[in-house]
């Protein structure tokens, strides 16, 4: 998929923690009491958050993103990986449901290179111009499909961004069938920020990862 969509959540604020180790902690909500973007400096425990982000408080450093919702969403973690030297700059958060790490846990590219995990068994990613807001691409690994994982990747990204006080995230109207199939069937706080359809960009599948999956999974139904 490509140029889909944003979360339009409000959000509560809390830090816990003293000195260089405080840790601010964002909770996403949509429930219609707020506009999209909007924070607020506290918690709401009477409402059950569709994703949970703590940063350090000066919001350099994200910890971690937990997704509430579908089944492989809880057990995901993160890997960000910055393009400081693109043009516009980019960021991508790329996500894993393996047990190498604690579910919800943000790790650097270092890090990462460290660790005896292929990037092949990732199961999705989403990139974005962080100056801008705007989503460049979302890709779900083709036998994960039809699970959330591109929802739960939008609400990550909205989070992180929160987080880094950073633009909302937005799509604009480029995108693929999938691309599109996604957005007109995606939870409101992700079909409200997105441009209608202008261009129609070809397959992100790879031919060799489509092999034996169900058409369910490779083209729209």
């Amino acid at each position: 998929m490509a140029a889909a969509a944003a979360a339009g959540l409000w959000w509560t604020r809390t830090v816990s923690g003293e000195g260089d180790e405080r840790v601010v902690e964002l909770r996403g909500h949509e429930t219609g009491e707020h506009g999209p973007g909007t924070v607020l400096a506290s918690a709401r425990l009477d409402l059950s958050p569709l994703v949970i982000g703590r940063a350090n408080l000066a919001g350099t450093r994200v910890h971690s993103l937990l997704v509430n919702r579908g089944q492989v969403a809880p057990r995901i973690w993160w890997v960000e990986s910055p393009e400081t030297g693109a043009e516009p700059p980019a960021m991508t958060l790329i996500a894993f449901a393996t047990a190498d790490l604690p579910a919800s846990r943000v790790i650097e590219q270092p890090r990462f290179r460290s660790m005896r995990v292929e990037s092949s068994s990732q199961v999705g990613a989403l990139r974005w111009w962080p100056a801008a807001g705007q989503i460049h691409q979302i890709y779900v690994a083709p036998e994960q499909r039809r699970q959330g994982i591109g929802t739960s990747l939008l609400f990550a990204a909205a989070a992180y961004s929160r987080l880094r006080d950073w633009p909302l995230l937005w799509g604009s109207g480029q995108r693929t069938d999938l691309g599109e199939v996604f957005v007109t069937r995606a939870h409101t706080v992700i079909s409200g920020r997105v441009e209608a359809r202008t261009h129609d960009l070809p397959p992100m599948t790879p031919t060799e990862r489509a092999v034996g999956l169900p058409r369910r999974l490779i083209e729209p139904d």
